[in-house]
């Protein structure tokens, strides 16, 4: 019904809920809170995407199960869910990977300027490299790929992540994601697996420019954290 601070609110068979997902290349969580029985309901497993919604199915089974009703998903129809109430693509990876169109590759030398190693004090540490051939590479834990340039702006980049994991569908061999990365000032802003939003990392080849970005980068999330609070 609605989402705010992260979390979605909604129901279920009529019972308010709490309730959100999330997955990273290899792993998908979620997580549903009963506002109603004071319940919560956590799963993890190996997938990404498409396991979230494994995770969801697996959730309103549970919560049947503990509010005494006969769960209507069962051995059969879990595995099809959301057929045969609605149609699925035959191919589940359409719509992953990216449209490289306006992206070129560039393995101009200034480039190497950008070879650093990257740190964000949530999500940790990310690589950027660079080869004679191919020109900049982006490396995050066991994702990693060759950035092609935006043919109209010299700082912004994009390339196809994918990393292999146990597939929740067969017919999926690899997690295919779009990443994009933008240079700034002692740093760069990326949107790492995620699909809209943009994480800022700061070098930590050090530097006076590098080190203050990272001081106000630090007292802004303690700033937001504490009117969260």
């Amino acid at each position: 019904d609605y989402y705010t601070l992260s979390w979605i609110l909604g129901h279920y068979e009529g019972e308010e809920t709490i309730f959100h997902g999330g997955d990273t290349f290899s792993t998908s969580t979620f997580i549903t809170l009963s506002r109603d029985s004071g319940y919560g309901i956590f799963s993890s497993s190996t997938g990404s995407t498409l396991a979230r919604s494994a995770n969801q199915l697996f959730s309103w089974y549970i919560q049947d199960l503990l509010e005494g009703r006969e769960p209507w998903l069962n051995e059969t129809n879990i595995c099809t869910y959301p057929e045969p109430w609605v149609d699925t693509p035959d191919d589940p990876n359409t719509g992953y990977g990216m449209d490289d169109t306006g992206y070129i590759m560039d393995n101009s030398t200034k480039l190497r300027d950008h070879v650093a190693s990257y740190t964000n004090p949530f999500f940790g540490e990310l690589q950027i490299g660079f080869e004679p051939a191919e020109g900049l590479t982006f490396t995050y834990n066991r994702m990693h790929c060759t950035l092609l340039r935006q043919k109209d702006q010299g700082d912004e980049f994009q390339c196809t992540g994918f990393s292999p994991h146990v597939p929740s569908d067969p017919r999926v061999e690899v997690d295919y994601r779009t990443i994009r990365v933008a240079f700034i000032k002692g740093g760069l802003m990326t949107n790492l697996m995620e699909r809209g939003e943009e994480h800022v990392f700061m070098s930590t080849n050090g530097g006076p420019a590098t080190r203050c970005s990272a001081v106000l980068l630090i007292l802004s999330l303690l700033a937001w954290t504490g009117s969260v609070l």
